[in-house]
């Protein structure tokens, strides 16, 4: 942010973050040994800093503290300061976000923390002021507690209590480290049905019947909850027991008010498509504004799902957000970029103001629209401003802006229904929304030309794995296959320029002339880039049904195992393949904005061992749902995904085999059809018998091809179940229209 200043250290690196930092006048250090050294070799505590480039809280503590001489040179003389991406090292996040959260109860961006020059703990926390306010402790306070500056604050004085402070944080390390034992009472294990049902209780019991999601302010939208969802409409709707068909029914409005009241609130970007992070407020109002490329990604696969489920429904949301997608953060040859910031440049000044690009004052709208009229001469702005809440004197009350930066502008959210604006001005209500998608396209003209708000142009592995799954999702809602091509072109750019001969890479960089690089020192994988990346590649073969992309998916979680898998305990994956040498390994425990390996991974080897029929890896998956079992019957509400693939390993995946060329017409049209379905627990395959490899798989897939049947045909089976052999698209949509749940719900 400082360019005019002498740069430091950082100015080498190639995260966007880093380079944030790259003037501060902090002697900043990136994580790695020079850091380490210096530390020791001083006896100086380290201060460490962690956060992410669209951070807004990050940029306002960079300007308030590491832009300050004052504190500047504090720093300087009493610590090594060493700051770290969070994408670019989740494993070193994990560790310290874990010490923080033991340590306040809640943890969060800028992610702050003081070590010893061994790595362990000392104290922490993630936003700090530079000066005591509001009953705040300032960070030059801080800073002085920490060292031994202030006689009155003994109980952290490092100089005179290292020693001490050491063996406290190395204990500390040990307990964070060491988790959930894992150990597991089989007398005691629960049901998958049983830890199910836990679930839906606790996520109706926190559900917001009037807005939609789940607690109150702020407001995420947590996909895997939603998936949950989805999952307990599509297949509990047929339910012979009135209380789950009753289940499903309640999952269903949950998650019809939950996405309709997020499309319609202002999180949603009305004018450029796609999703901001999260509602400051519990109406989905007041966005924080960054736009990730995670949220996209997996709110497309949440979308275009309940598009499929719905016949339609949600088509217009699915659309938005893969243009988006493609348009701001698509790299050329086919990579994905990180995120938009929340801060860009205000219309007056040089100063950057959170939401400045996506606001609005009403004037702006009015003058945008003065000449659209309806047929009947009515404005066309008077009706878009009633939709939209456009307010004189905004939209955004004081208590939901404690910056002041949205004073008077407006948060475009839809607050009343397309029919009574559409009967209030006389129109028709096809006509009204002609004239609403006129009016955002000519205010999208007008925003284009404003300061954009700063692109993350990092490239990380595991959001593109998200990434192909919710663009091969989406080529199937919109039946479109230029969607389906950039899927492929994603996963061949994975291929390209997030491997090497060791196996996949963390991320990749932009440099200066738009090609891709891996800097000087790549970072290799993590166990969540592992998971997304094989997640993505089946989600690509079952809409592709091209089988290169099954290959793939089966070597690399085979390897993914071999380099990540707590084979000592069966609990899950460990984050890095190796450890740094220096930290602890650790294994995520829990699914947050992003579902944790062990969830996504072991649903990965489940749809592997049912799609190829691989005893091998079931094997795998019985006996490490085994060693789960009670982790997940404890804290359901934690691991959503990891339940979701327990139930579905536990009562079996629908199979639909379609037995024939894959060059054959009739198999196509066939194929066609069944992606036109919603896939959540369905394995489709189409069996080719010339295909050796895939023929080579099982002796069960063989004998599919081997039978006397003429092909082609469709078999469906569920657990020990198979319905008789289907001949033709008709019949095929017919028995798949009778599997939906909208035959049995009035979704």
């Amino acid at each position: 942010m400082s360019s005019n200043r002498p740069a430091n250290r950082l100015a080498n690196e190639r995260s966007p973050y880093l380079l944030q930092h790259a003037h501060n006048p902090v002697d900043w250090y990136a994580w790695g040994e020079e850091a380490f050294n210096k530390a020791q070799q001083t006896k100086r505590p380290i201060f460490l800093s962690i956060g992410y480039s669209t951070c807004h809280w990050c940029h306002v503590m960079e300007k308030e503290s590491f832009e300050n001489d004052e504190i500047a040179q504090y720093l300087n003389e009493h610590f090594v300061s060493i700051k770290v991406d969070r994408e670019e090292r989740p494993d070193v996040d994990k560790l310290y976000m874990d010490f923080v959260v033991a340590l306040m109860g809640h943890g969060g961006w800028p992610l702050s923390v003081f070590l010893t020059p061994t790595l362990e703990p000392i104290m922490g926390g993630t936003y700090f002021p530079p000066d005591d306010r509001r009953g705040f402790t300032g960070f030059k306070t801080i800073l002085k507690l920490i060292s031994k500056q202030e006689s009155n604050l003994v109980s952290f004085q490092w100089n005179e209590s290292a020693d001490k402070i050491t063996e406290q944080g190395q204990h500390i390390l040990q307990i964070i480290s060491k988790g959930d034992s894992g150990e597991t009472d089989a007398s005691s294990s629960a049901s998958a049905s049983q830890i199910t049902h836990k679930l839906y209780k606790f996520l109706s019991s926190r559900f917001d019947p009037l807005h939609g999601g789940f607690g109150s302010a702020p407001k995420f939208p947590k996909t895997v909850d939603l998936e949950f969802l989805e999952f307990l409409w599509m297949f509990e709707a047929r339910s012979n027991s009135e209380e789950i068909r009753a289940r499903s029914e309640d999952s269903v409005k949950m998650l019809q008010r939950t996405l309709g009241r997020m499309a319609a609130g202002g999180i949603r970007d009305h004018v450029g498509g796609g999703f901001h992070r999260y509602s400051v407020d519990g109406e989905w109002h007041v966005p924080h504004f960054e736009k990730m490329l995670y949220d996209q990604s997996q709110l497309l696969c949440i979308y275009a799902d309940f598009c499929l489920l719905t016949k339609g429904r949600m088509k217009q949301i699915v659309r938005e957000i893969a243009d988006y997608m493609i348009s701001q953060l698509r790299h050329r040859e086919g990579g994905f970029y990180a995120a938009e910031d929340a801060d860009s440049l205000g219309s007056h000044g040089n100063e950057k103001l959170e939401g400045a690009f996506y606001v609005w004052e009403k004037k702006e709208i009015v003058e945008a629209l003065f000449d659209q009229k309806f047929p009947n001469g009515k404005l066309v702005s008077d009706a878009f401003v009633q939709l939209f809440d456009v307010k004189d004197n905004g939209n955004v009350s004081p208590s939901k802006d404690p910056q002041g930066h949205l004073l008077d502008k407006n948060v475009l959210r839809i607050v009343a229904e397309y029919e009574k604006i559409a009967e209030e001005f006389g129109v028709d209500e096809a006509i009204l929304k002609d004239k609403i998608d006129e009016s955002l396209k000519k205010l999208k003209s007008i925003r284009d030309v404003r300061p954009r708000p700063h692109l993350d142009s990092k490239i990380v592995a595991a959001w593109q794995g998200m990434t192909i799954s919710g663009l091969a999702k989406a080529s199937s809602a919109l039946k479109d296959a230029s969607l389906l091509q950039k899927a492929e072109e994603c996963a061949e750019f994975v291929e390209k320029h997030l491997k090497d001969s060791s196996g996949y890479l963390r991320v990749a960089y932009v440099d200066e002339h738009d090609a891709i690089t891996n800097g000087s020192h790549p970072i290799r994988a993590f166990a969540s880039d592992y998971a997304f990346i094989i997640q993505g590649l089946i989600d690509l073969f079952v809409v592709s049904q091209d089988v290169k992309y099954l290959k793939r998916a089966l070597h690399v979680q085979k390897e993914m195992n071999d380099k990540f898998w707590h084979s000592e305990t069966n609990r899950g994956y460990f984050i890095n393949e190796k450890g740094d040498g220096k930290l602890p390994r650790m294994i995520e425990e829990y699914d947050g904005a992003e579902p944790c390996a062990t969830s996504v991974g072991l649903s990965n080897c489940s749809r592997l061992a049912d799609l190829l029929l691989d005893e091998q890896m079931k094997t795998f998956v019985r006996t490490a749902f085994t060693a789960l079992n009670r982790k997940i019957a404890d804290s359901p509400h934690a691991i959503p995904k990891l339940l979701l693939a327990y139930k579905i390993f536990d009562e079996g995946t629908r199979k639909i085999t379609i037995v024939g060329s894959r060059n054959d017409q009739l198999v196509k049209e066939m194929q066609e059809m069944a992606n036109s379905y919603c896939m959540t627990n369905t394995a489709l395959l189409v069996a080719d018998p010339n295909d050796e490899w895939l023929m080579g798989c099982s002796v069960e897939l063989r004998s599919l091809t081997d039978n006397s049947q003429p092909l082609p045909f469709v078999q469906i089976c569920q657990g020990h179940e198979c319905l008789l052999p289907i001949r033709t698209v008709d019949a095929l949509q017919q028995t798949l229209d009778s599997l939906s749940p909208l035959s049995s719900s009035s979704a």
